[in-house]
Parts: C-alpha cells; structure tokens; sequence
C-alpha cells in the first residue's frame, strides 16, 4: 500500500508527463499538416484534443498544488472521456484495417489485426485503471485532513 502523502509527487509527475505528450502530440499533428499520407481533419482534432489534454494537465496541477478536490474530479471525469474516445478511435481504425486487409485470405493478416486489437484493448484498459488509481490516490491525498503537531510542555517533578 502506498502512502497518501506521496500521491503528491506521483500526481505531479502524472500531470508533468500529460502535459509533455500533450505538447509532443499537437506538434506532430501540426508538422505533418499538408501531408498526403495523413487526413487534415482528423490532424485538427487530434491537436485540439491535444490541447484539451494540455489544459486539463494544468488544472490538474493546480488542483493539487491548491488542494481543489473539485479540478481532480473534473480531471477524472475527462480521463474517463478521454480514454473512451481513444478506444472507440482505436477500435474503428483497427476494425478497418482487419476489413481492408481480408479481401487477401492467403495470408493471416486478418488474425493477426484481431489479435492486435485484442491485446491493444488490453493495454488501454490497463492504461486507464493505472490512471484511474493515481487519481483516486490524489483525491484521498487532497480530501485527508491537515493533522497538527501539538508540543505538549513537559512537566517536571519537584
């Protein structure tokens, strides 16, 4: 079990490399606008969800820099949308890929993309509970009460 007071840190460092892979996303999305190997619509939302990442990383500072339990709930309800969005998105990409590639039945392409999918939903849900446990441990980080060191004066016998 891990102690409350160190959810601190690991909530720093979770926010700290949210806001990294947010910065590094929307600059990929950003650089390969004009390419015709990518959809420019799809590189627009990709960024401005990028950005949307950005800016809840930095509320999720704040809230545990001020010790807000509401930005951290807020922040979680958005990793719970941010997450299911990445799932349906990945699930549809594979699932034409897996449609693509069967018109070719000499080869196992299509159960390897099944089987690539499976374990890829796999990882993201395993993602998403790690996640979901780092912010569950700020939240009891926040909402536990200060607890005051009180110097009793020593007495002394006669």
């Amino acid at each position: 079990m891990v102690q409350v007071k160190t959810f601190r840190v690991v909530g720093y460092v979770y926010a700290a490399l949210n806001i990294i892979m947010s910065i590094t996303e929307a600059i990929i999305c950003l650089g390969s606008f004009g390419s015709e190997y990518e959809n420019n619509t799809v590189l627009a939302l990709k960024s401005i969800f990028a950005l949307f990442c950005f800016a809840f990383a930095i509320m999720l500072v704040i809230g545990i820099k001020r010790e807000k339990i509401e930005y951290i709930i807020v922040y979680r309800i958005f990793v719970i949308f941010r997450s299911i969005c990445g799932l349906v998105y990945m699930v549809i990409n594979s699932l034409i890929l897996i449609v693509d590639n069967g018109n070719d039945p000499s080869t196992g392409k299509v159960l390897l993309g099944v089987f690539l999918l499976a374990l890829a939903i796999v990882l993201l849900l395993s993602v998403f509970a790690f996640e979901l446990w780092v912010l569950e441990g700020i939240k009891r980080y926040v909402e536990q009460p200060e607890t005051e060191i009180v110097k009793v004066p020593s007495v002394t016998q006669v």
